[in-house]
C-alpha cells in the first residue's frame, strides 16, 4: 500500500495547515463569526446602548470556542503528535473551560442564581453530552475519509444546539 506524503489514511488528513480543506474550513469559521457580529449589529441603534440577544452573544462566544477548539486540535495532534481522540478531548475541554468564561461574563451576564463553580458544574456537565456527539461525529467521519478539522466542525454544530437549550435552561437558568 503506498501512502500520500503527509497524508494520514486513518483520518483523513491531506496535507499540512496550507492543504484546501483547512483553508476553506477557517475561511467559513470565520464567515459564521462575522455573519454573527453583523447580525448583532442589526439590534443596535444610535439612541441606545446594543442590545444583542443571547443566542447571538452565545454564537459569537461559540465562533471563538470553535476557533480555540481548531487551534487545539491542530497543535495537538500535529505539533504534539497526540492520537486524533485525545487531541479532540483536550481541544474540547479548553475551548469548553473558554466558552464558560465568556457565556459567564457576558452572554448570561446578570442573570446567576447560583455561586460560579456550581455553574461551572452545571456547564461542564451539560456540555460533557455535546462533547460525546462531537467527538463521535468526529471520529465518525474522520473514519470514513473526511478531513479531521472539517469532521470536528460538523461535531461542534451538532452539539451546539444542545450546548445552547441546556444550558440556558439550567446553568443560567
Amino acid at each position: 500500500m503506498t501512502t500520500q506524503i503527509g497524508a494520514d489514511p486513518t483520518y483523513g488528513t491531506v496535507g499540512g495547515f496550507g492543504s484546501p480543506l483547512v483553508v476553506i474550513t477557517l475561511v467559513l469559521v470565520s464567515i459564521a463569526i462575522i455573519l454573527c457580529v453583523i447580525e448583532a449589529f442589526k439590534y443596535y441603534t444610535l439612541e441606545s446602548t446594543p442590545v444583542i440577544p443571547r443566542p447571538i452573544k452565545f454564537c459569537i462566544v461559540g465562533g471563538t470556542g470553535v476557533l480555540v477548539n481548531t487551534g487545539m486540535l491542530y497543535i495537538c495532534k500535529e505539533y504534539a503528535g497526540f492520537p486524533l481522540l485525545l487531541s479532540s478531548v483536550v481541544a474540547i475541554g479548553v475551548a469548553m473551560l473558554w466558552n464558560f468564561y465568556w457565556n459567564d461574563t457576558w452572554t448570561f451576564v446578570g442573570v446567576h442564581k447560583s455561586e460560579m463553580h456550581d455553574r461551572l458544574i452545571s456547564f461542564l456537565a451539560l456540555c460533557s453530552v455535546g462533547v460525546l456527539l462531537n467527538t463521535a461525529i468526529l471520529l465518525f467521519l474522520a473514519n470514513w475519509g473526511v478531513y479531521y478539522l472539517l469532521a470536528n466542525l460538523v461535531g461542534i454544530v451538532a452539539a451546539t444546539g444542545w450546548n445552547y437549550v441546556m444550558n440556558k435552561r439550567v446553568t443560567w437558568g
